[in-house]
């Protein structure tokens, strides 16, 4: 079953870093390699590859939602207390 912890802003922050990971590599970085071994897929217009359309959508998703968690951690990390275990001492 799935768990049901509170999404604290590290985890948000590491959502937001693995969707622009993916996006990168999934969006832009499949798509450079497979044109650049020559495979061609579906033309939407003359010149235009398929697969360079959903790869820039794929890249436009991810980062938006990339966005949209890095500023839910934001607004957590706004509202959490600080912490007491940091470097600081409190004499």
């Amino acid at each position: 079953m799935a768990s049901h912890e509170a999404m604290t802003s590290a985890r948000s922050r590491t959502v937001a870093a693995a969707l622009v990971a993916g996006g990168a590599l999934g969006g832009v970085g499949v798509p450079a390699f497979l044109l650049s071994s020559g495979t061609r897929t579906v033309e939407l217009a003359p010149g235009v590859d398929a697969l360079v359309v959903c790869g820039a959508a794929i890249f436009i998703v991810d980062a938006v939602l990339a966005w949209y968690f890095w500023r839910r951690a934001r607004a957590i990390a706004a509202t959490e207390p600080p912490s007491d275990d940091g470097p600081v001492t409190r004499g």
